[in-house]
């Protein structure tokens, strides 16, 4: 982002920030439920741990993947309007918007004529990283990796490990199995290794006992098996490795790994709720507990569920909730109340997106993140068009000559704007050719230079001609209206405003050089510069309305993409004329080369006033259609839509594309792709 006053500047990465911030929320809320149910079951606690971290290692899906809803962020300080200023100058005059004006294609050439930029460095040949997300990856790598060894130690524990023998531990595991309805096989192992009896192993379950064991009492052996097999039923180690994957993914946000304590603590305590409900006795419970600790001896980190820590504060929290006389019993209304909650606040926070918004005067500014790489909207075209008009199959009427511009009236006729013979060509839904209006002259029904053709009100068209800047009213049966010279100030102005700037430098062209991107939207007309990613909108009174920004990493050119795009362009003369080959070449390696790539293409304003912004395509990195980022009518960007490759739009409707497609051989044809918006 620019630097200019009165703009907002993102010193890192946007996602990051947002991922922090949703998470911020969600461990928040989940903490303050913890303390709210502070007296509640130990079960209520881990079932709140267990929802908070599913629903964290799901944030980032549910944000592509969910609806959207939009959350206004206002900064402390709302900029001054008079430092949010246009990068040209803006309509001096009202702009009328009764006469709905349309705008001209570029002139030949449309490149900025702004000072050359420096000589550009060759880029490096790996891509830069920002610092926030490198730092982000190292650490997640690391806990992963931490995570990964201490599975592999857990299953090495459990290979070395000697299975139980004794007929009488085999019966006991068994009928604890049967009691708690365990369907799932689980091994049961004696390792000199084994610290604290722990269970682990998410898929095949296996209980690790120290060989110590061989000596316990079966009031203990039945008090700690209990234990570790209503792990084994809750799935207990699923829950935590779930636990540590999204603590890893979070590695940064301290109240992720608050909250991993809280839920181990929970999970242990909640096992010793089910042992006391069974039947067993509190204090001979804790007197087995406190052996058990004593017994404890320091080894590797394991991926288990181990019964005692080392922890002393939480050994005597548990002796004291387990000798405690009026233990809070489970409740299903408390459950149910805690977990939605929960799981409305994390969806809330996972569709939520944050749009930086302020007013500033009559300025309003919107602040986008860039939709996730890879992503598209659930909208789809295609997959062919369903009127495709144009070749030399039914006569003249259909072979165009610079067809420059069509629409579609409300009866659902297509109106073509063919420049090559200044006429309106009319055909009916199905492509028929029903009719044509105008053609080449200064008399009354005629243009000089027709170009441009849009709908104006009811069934009123208006036909704009180049040349003269005059626009023509016609109803829908061809019949032409009054003139409307008086709007052609204004016009010109705009016109000069698309295609150049105040600063410049000669004739020269400048390779991938910005140009002016002007559209009408809704009541507004964007007027900006293309070399950074900010929509400006002005009001019929010239005033500077709406910034819309996008996040956006300017790219500086290589050598390799320069090479690329001026093999392209010299490309299209055909080879035969080495000559004309040759001088272009040396034009376009004698131009300079702009310090960054444009920001984007073309914008495009569709019927229901969302704001289509096209991609700039790199040479070299072509997509196999062209993406356009689309914002909806206060300027939130709603994720990526492809339209075909090759397709020069014209209009974008409710449910159709109109456009036009030129074959290999330059034969024309206007065609209307059918367009299905999904509700999400």
């Amino acid at each position: 982002m620019g630097g200019e006053p009165g703009m907002i500047t993102l010193t890192a990465s946007p996602s990051l920030l947002e991922l922090a911030a949703r998470a911020t929320v969600l461990l928040s809320v989940a903490l303050a439920l913890a303390w709210v149910a502070r007296r509640k079951s130990a079960r209520v606690h881990h079932l709140l741990w267990t929802t908070t971290f599913a629903l964290l290692f799901g944030l980032p899906s549910l944000n592509i993947l969910g609806p959207g809803w939009e959350v206004p962020v206002l900064p402390a300080h709302a900029p001054n309007t008079t430092g949010v200023q246009p990068a040209v100058d803006a309509p001096s005059v009202p702009i009328p918007t009764e006469t709905n004006p349309v705008f001209p294609p570029s002139a030949p050439s449309q490149a900025a004529t702004s000072p050359a930029p420096p000589a550009v460095e060759p880029s490096p040949l790996l891509p830069s990283i920002p610092l926030p997300l490198l730092l982000w990856g190292l650490g997640c790598s690391v806990a992963l990796a931490s995570l990964a060894v201490g599975r592999l130690r857990f299953g090495r524990l459990v290979r070395r490990a000697q299975p139980v023998q004794d007929p009488r531990w085999v019966l006991q595991v068994d009928t604890i199995r049967a009691r708690l309805d365990v369907s799932r096989k689980v091994r049961v192992c004696l390792s000199t290794q084994a610290g604290t009896p722990m269970t682990g192993g998410w898929w095949r379950p296996a209980v690790l006992l120290p060989a110590s064991a061989a000596e316990w009492s079966p009031g203990r052996r039945q008090a700690v098996l209990t234990h570790e097999m209503i792990h084994v039923r809750r799935r207990d180690p699923l829950r935590q490795l779930l636990a540590r994957v999204a603590v890893a993914i979070y590695w940064f946000h301290p109240l992720a790994w608050l909250a991993s304590r809280l839920a181990a603590s929970a999970c242990e305590e909640a096992c010793d709720e089910e042992v006391l409900a069974l039947g067993t006795r509190p204090s001979e419970y804790a007197g087995h507990l406190l052996s058990v600790a004593g017994g404890v001896s320091p080894g590797s980190p394991v991926l288990a569920l181990p019964m005692v820590l080392r922890s002393r504060p939480q050994l005597e929290r548990r002796i004291l909730s387990i000798l405690e006389p009026r233990r809070t019993r489970s409740s299903a209304v408390a459950t149910a109340i805690t977990l939605t909650a929960i799981t409305s606040v994390g969806i809330s926070a996972a569709v939520a997106h944050p749009v930086r918004t302020l007013s500033a005067g009559t300025a309003r500014i919107v602040e986008n993140a860039r939709p996730p790489d890879g992503s598209r909207l659930g909208w789809r075209i295609g997959p062919h068009p369903v009127t495709s008009i144009g070749g030399n199959a039914g006569g003249s009427a259909y072979m165009f000559t610079d067809a420059t511009d069509a629409t579609i009236l409300r009866d659902g006729r297509i109106v073509v704007a063919n420049r090559g013979t200044s006429e309106l060509r009319v055909f009916d839904r199905s492509g028929t050719h029903v009719a044509t209006w105008g053609g080449r002259g200064w008399g009354p029904g005629q243009f000089r230079d027709l170009f441009q053709v849009e709908p104006f009100s009811a069934d009123t068209l208006v036909a704009w001609s180049w040349m003269t800047g005059w626009m023509r009213l016609l109803d829908s049966e061809g019949n032409f209206g009054r003139i409307l010279r008086e709007d052609q100030k204004e016009a010109s102005q705009l016109q000069l405003q698309r295609y150049f700037r105040q600063s410049t430098r000669g004739d020269t062209p400048i390779l991938f050089g910005h140009t002016l991107a002007v559209e009408l939207w809704d009541d507004l007309v964007i007027v900006s510069p293309t070399d950074r990613y900010e929509i400006r909108a002005f009001a019929g009174d010239g005033t500077l309305a709406r910034i819309v920004r996008r996040d956006h990493e300017p790219r500086t050119p290589t050598q390799s993409q320069v090479d690329a795009y001026v093999e392209a362009q010299v490309s299209r003369v055909p080879s035969e004329m080495a000559t004309a080959r040759a001088e272009l070449r040396d034009d376009f390696e004698s131009a300079p080369v702009a310090e960054h790539f444009p920001a984007f293409g073309t914008v495009m304003a569709d019927v229901v006033d969302h704001l289509w912004v096209e991609e700039y395509a790199v040479p070299g990195e072509e997509l196999t259609g062209v993406l356009w980022t689309v914002f909806d009518a206060d300027g939130r960007a709603l994720g990526f839509v492809e339209t075909p490759s090759g397709l020069e739009i014209y209009e974008i409707g409710e449910d159709y594309i109109l456009g036009r497609m030129e074959s290999e051989l330059g034969v024309e044809a206007v065609q209307v792709w059918p367009l299905e918006r999904s509700d999400g």
